[in-house]
């Protein structure tokens, strides 16, 4: 810790593969969580984040 949103971006990738959207966004969540609490900056805005998920969304919305 801290991570890099691109690390993180990786991370969903890998795991996406098996993992509804829902999931892939709660675990951005824990991990987002993880990292204030820490006190370490994390943007989940970043498009490494961001376009990962989008990319395991089945639907253009």
């Amino acid at each position: 810790m801290p991570s890099t949103a691109e690390v993180v971006g990786a991370y969903l990738a890998d795991a996406g593969r098996g993992y509804a959207l829902s999931t892939l966004r709660r675990r951005v969540a824990a991990i987002a969580r993880a990292h204030r609490i820490a006190k370490q900056p994390l943007d989940t805005r970043h498009p490494a984040i961001r376009e990962t998920l989008r990319g395991h969304c089945p639907h253009p919305w």
